[in-house]
C-alpha cells in the first residue's frame, strides 16, 4: 500500500470486503474530533445508508481535506446524482472489492470529471454544458472544425460527449477517427436519434463506445457519464478482455461470465436453453417515466417474473431492460410453453410507478438445442446483435448459428487484430503502359496477415471492412505506404508512378481532405505520381460531391482512376463529375462475350469511347500472353494482372530498408 494514503470507513463492512487494503474503522459521532494525519491523503469509506449523517458534516470533511467515498451496491441515478453534487465518489461492493489502493487513489483524483462536448448545434451543446456543469462536471465545448485548438491547449476529457445531428456520416466518421487518435482509451459517448439504427450500428464500427437516445432524461445523461467514466478508471487497472472490446454492446463482466461457462457446460445437452427477454417498448417508457422511473419498473418485473413450474440456472439482468434466463433442463417446445406463458401473464400485469398503471411489452430471443452449436462468443454475439436490431419486431426470435454470420464476425475479429497489430505486408504489382514503356506504374495493394500467418484474401474481407468502416483505416495505411515508395523512388533518382485504392465516403469530410493534402505535402511528393482509384460501385451514393472532391485532390497533383467501370449510363456520369484520368474497366476473362466485335458491350467500343472523352484505360486481370496482345489490339493503354511480373525489381529492397 502506498504510504501517504489512509483509508477509514464509517462502518465495518467495507473494512472487512477488501482484503487488499488496510482500513481503520472510525466512529460517525466522533468525526469531529478524530485527528487525522495532515501528511496523508485521507479517504472515508461510508455506506448509502449513512449518507445523512455525511451530509451533516460535510463541512468538517471539506475542512480536513479529505476524500469520501460511497461503498454500496447500485443505487439510483437520483443519489447518484447527489453525491456527485457533494464531490461524493460511488464504487459499488462489487468493484470496491476489486481495488488495492493505487487504483482507489485514481477514484479520488478523478473527482472533477472532465467531459469534452463535440457539437454541430451550439445552443444544444450551451444548454448540456449547462446541465453537467451544474452537476460539477467540468465542460468544454468545441466544433468538430475547432478540435486542433482543444489538442493545442491541452485539455484531458475523461469522456467524450458527441452531438453531431446536423454533420454528415462521413464527416462524424472523421471525427471521432481524430478524437481517438488524440485521446487513447478515452470513453466516447454518443447522443443519436433513436429511429437510425443504421447509423448507431455505424457509430459503434468507428470507435464510439455507447450511444443514447437524444431525447433522454438529464438523470440517464449524467448516470451514463458517470457509469462510463468510473468504468474506464477501473479498466485502467485491469486487462480488458478482448472479446469485449469488438461486442456490439457490452455486457457487464460477471454475466458475460455466468453465461459463457453456462454454454460451455451444458455444449453437449439437448435439454439447455437460454432465453434472453427484452423490454422492446423501453425507449417509450424512458419518455414517459424517465431513466429512473424505468429502471424501477424492470427491477419490479425481473423480481416478479413467474417461473411457472421450470427451474433456471441463471436468473439475472445484464443491461438496462434485458433479463437472461438459463436452464440446463428445458428443451425447444419447454421454451416456447414457458414463453407463451410469460407473454400471456405480462399482458395481463399492470407496474404501478407514481400512481400510474405502466405497462410493458416482451420480445424474446431464445438459443437452445446446444449440441448442435459450436462457438459460444459468436452466438453471444449473435444474440447481442438481434437484441439490439429494432427492426426485429416477432415476440420469439430463435438464435441461429448461420455459417454466414459466423464467417462475419469471424472476419471482422481477424481484422479488428490485424490493425491493431498492424499485421500487413505488401504486394507491388507493375501495370504496363503501352504508349510509354520506361514510365514505372505500379499498384500498391496492401495484405492482410491473420493471428496464423495466413493472408486473408480481399474477397472474402472486403464487404465486412466495408460494412464495419474499417475499409478506411486499410486504406490510410495504404497511403501511407505509398508515400514512402514514392519518396523512396526519389532519394535513389527513379521516378515511381502509384496507384492505391481509397474509400470515396474517406474523402466525403473537406476537413479530413484537407489533412489529407496537408500530409502528402509533407512529403514532397512531385505532382502526377500518386493516382487515387475509387469504386464506381461505391461512389454512386456519393454523387453530390464527387466534383468537390476531385478539384481538391487534382489540385493537389494527385490523379484519379474509377475501378469496376461497367460502361453503364451511371459509370460515363461517374467519370464525367470525377473528371477522372483513368478508368479501370470491370475485369473479365478471356472467354467473355464482350470481345466479340458484335456484343453490346464490346469492349473496343468502350475504350474507344473512353480515350475520345479524354480518359486513358486500364483492361485488368491479364493472365496470359495471348490475353495481353488481345487487349493491345484494341488499343488499351494499360494492362494490369498476374501474367505481369511482380514485384517491380527495385521495390524488393524496399521493404527490408524500413
Amino acid at each position: 500500500m502506498k504510504e501517504n494514503i489512509k483509508i477509514y470507513s464509517c462502518s465495518l463492512y467495507p473494512a472487512q470486503i477488501n482484503k487488499k487494503l488496510s482500513v481503520e474503522v472510525v466512529n460517525l459521532n466522533e468525526i469531529q474530533d478524530f485527528d487525522f494525519d495532515k501528511d496523508l491523503l485521507s479517504i472515508v469509506l461510508f455506506e448509502w445508508n449513512d449518507y445523512q449523517k455525511i451530509a451533516k458534516r460535510l463541512k468538517t470533511f471539506r475542512d480536513k481535506n479529505i476524500s469520501l467515498i460511497c461503498i454500496d451496491d447500485d443505487i439510483s441515478p437520483d443519489n447518484r446524482i447527489t453525491l456527485l453534487n457533494n464531490d461524493i465518489e460511488f464504487i459499488s461492493h462489487k468493484k470496491f472489492v476489486q481495488l488495492g489502493s493505487d487504483e482507489l487513489n485514481q477514484w479520488v483524483k478523478h473527482a472533477k470529471y472532465k467531459v469534452l462536448i463535440i457539437e454541430d448545434n451550439q445552443a444544444l451543446a450551451l444548454n448540456e454544458a449547462k446541465l453537467l456543469r451544474d452537476s460539477k462536471f467540468i465542460v468544454e465545448i468545441s466544433s468538430p472544425d475547432s478540435m486542433s485548438n482543444l489538442f493545442d491547449i491541452g485539455f484531458a476529457p475523461d469522456l467524450i460527449l458527441l452531438d453531431l445531428n446536423k454533420t454528415k456520416d462521413s464527416d462524424v466518421a472523421d471525427c471521432v477517427f481524430s478524437l481517438t487518435k488524440h485521446y487513447e482509451n478515452i470513453p466516447v459517448l454518443a447522443m443519436s436519434d433513436v429511429q437510425r439504427p443504421q447509423q448507431n450500428n455505424q457509430l459503434k464500427s468507428i470507435g464510439v463506445d455507447e450511444i443514447l437516445a437524444r431525447n433522454s432524461q438529464v438523470d440517464a445523461l449524467i448516470s451514463k457519464i458517470l457509469e462510463m467514466i468510473q468504468r474506464k478508471i477501473t479498466h485502467s487497472s485491469h486487462s480488458v478482455r478482448e472479446s469485449e472490446k469488438i461486442y456490439e454492446f457490452e455486457i457487464d463482466d460477471d454475466s458475460f461470465d455466468e453465461l459463457s461457462h453456462f454454454i460451455t457446460a451444458n455444449g453437449t445437452s439437448d435439454r439447455s436453453s437460454v432465453i434472453w427477454l427484452k423490454v422492446a417498448n423501453k425507449v417509450s417508457l424512458q419518455q414517459k417515466v424517465g431513466f429512473s422511473g424505468f429502471n424501477k419498473i424492470h427491477k419490479t418485473l425481473h423480481v416478479q417474473l413467474p417461473d411457472f413450474g421450470f427451474k433456471f440456472d441463471i436468473k439475472r439482468t445484464i443491461t438496462d431492460g434485458i433479463t437472461v434466463l438459463a436452464s440446463d433442463d428445458m428443451s425447444r417446445q419447454q421454451t416456447q410453453d414457458y414463453l407463451n406463458e410469460v407473454f400471456s401473464w405480462v399482458s395481463k400485469t399492470y407496474f404501478n410507478l407514481h400512481k400510474k398503471n405502466i405497462t410493458v411489452a416482451l420480445q424474446a430471443f431464445v438459443l437452445t438445442d446446444l449440441s448442435h452449436k459450436s462457438n459460444k462468443n459468436m452466438l453471444i454475439n449473435e444474440a447481442e446483435r438481434l437484441i439490439l436490431n429494432p427492426k426485429h419486431n416477432e415476440n420469439i426470435q430463435y438464435i441461429a448459428e448461420s455459417e454466414e454470420r459466423k464467417k462475419f464476425y469471424l472476419t471482422k475479429t481477424k481484422l479488428i487484430n490485424a490493425i491493431r497489430q498492424q499485421s500487413f505486408k505488401w504486394l507491388y504489382q507493375s501495370i504496363l503502359n503501352a504508349k510509354n514503356d520506361d514510365m514505372e506504374l505500379f499498384q500498391v495493394m496492401l495484405r492482410v496477415i491473420s493471428h496464423d500467418g495466413s493472408e486473408l484474401q480481399t474477397l472474402d474481407y472486403f464487404n465486412v471492412a466495408n460494412e464495419t468502416g474499417l475499409l478506411k483505416i486499410l486504406d490510410r495505411y495504404t497511403l501511407k505506404q505509398a508515400l514512402s515508395v514514392i519518396q523512396d523512388g526519389e532519394e535513389k533518382g527513379v521516378k515511381r508512378y502509384i496507384l492505391i485504392n481509397q474509400s470515396i465516403s474517406d474523402y466525403e469530410s473537406a476537413k479530413h481532405r484537407q489533412e489529407v493534402l496537408e500530409n502528402i505535402q509533407g512529403h514532397n511528393i512531385p505532382e502526377s505520381r500518386l493516382f487515387f482509384q475509387f469504386r464506381q460501385d461505391l461512389s454512386e451514393d456519393h454523387l453530390s460531391v464527387l466534383d468537390e472532391i476531385s478539384q481538391d485532390l487534382k489540385s493537389s497533383g494527385i490523379g484519379l482512376c474509377i475501378s469496376e467501370f461497367d460502361g453503364s449510363d451511371k459509370s460515363w456520369e461517374i467519370a464525367k463529375l470525377f473528371n477522372a484520368d483513368w478508368i479501370r474497366l470491370k475485369p473479365f476473362s478471356k472467354d467473355s462475350e464482350v470481345l466479340h466485335s458484335n456484343h453490346p458491350d464490346f469492349v473496343g467500343n468502350q475504350i474507344k469511347k473512353a480515350q475520345s472523352l479524354g480518359y486513358k484505360v486500364i483492361v485488368p486481370n491479364i493472365d496470359s500472353a495471348d490475353f495481353t496482345a488481345q487487349i493491345w489490339n484494341l488499343n488499351a493503354d494499360f494492362i494490369h494482372g498476374n501474367f505481369v511480373q511482380s514485384p517491380v525489381p527495385d521495390i524488393k529492397y524496399i521493404e527490408n530498408d524500413q
